[in-house]
């Protein structure tokens, strides 16, 4: 049986056969719990709470991130195996995020809630707190509960679905769930120890 990862011990004492979870953008049934294994299974399409997973690394150092930015903003940057990729996303947005730039994007999944990605350079170390930290403040503002995973190259943010009265806002519902996203992200430093172990 293949491993999907490792789950924290206070996860798995949360965790009840017949939850669902989620890693990366895949939902997985809880099928069993045993003294040193969580058994999983598929489950396309489920919505599922956002486990406490570790990583096989620490992740990537914020200072790679300048790096990361000065090949992406070279026009020419010869980067054959990530071409393709990197020419959709170009397409797809107008841009590629780099360590000057952010790129956020907002879209429904395939079971209506709102996904936000946050591409961002600046690895896992920065994007885990900022990650807690996003959570929070969008909890208090939008009094919604989104689930929030991070990885090197950026922060989901999965929210359930919610009505805009683009009406009275003169806004989609996504350009105003952006909009909220952009603003959550300028943190001043001194708030974020609080804001990631506010409950």
């Amino acid at each position: 049986m293949p491993r999907v990862g490792e789950l924290d011990e206070e996860m798995v004492y949360e965790t009840r056969a017949g939850e669902v979870i989620t890693l990366g953008a895949s939902s997985w049934r809880v099928e069993e719990i045993t003294h040193d294994r969580v058994l999983v299974t598929p489950a396309p399409g489920a919505s599922g709470r956002m486990p406490f997973w570790h990583g096989d690394s620490l992740g990537r150092p914020a200072q790679i991130a300048p790096a990361i930015g000065a090949v992406l903003r070279a026009a020419d940057a010869p980067l054959p195996a990530l071409a393709s990729y990197l020419d959709a996303q170009r397409q797809a947005t107008g841009l590629l995020p780099d360590d000057r730039t952010l790129l956020v994007e907002a879209f429904r999944d395939e079971i209506g809630d709102w996904r936000v990605v946050i591409h961002s350079p600046y690895g896992a170390r920065v994007h885990a707190p900022w990650a807690l930290a996003l959570r929070t403040i969008l909890a208090q503002r939008l009094a919604i509960e989104p689930q929030v995973m991070h990885a090197d190259d950026g922060i989901v943010l999965r929210l359930p679905d919610f009505e805009v009265d683009e009406a009275r806002t003169g806004e989609s519902a996504a350009e105003f769930l952006t909009g909220e996203i952009i603003e959550a992200l300028s943190i001043e430093p001194e708030d974020i120890e609080h804001l990631c172990t506010a409950r």
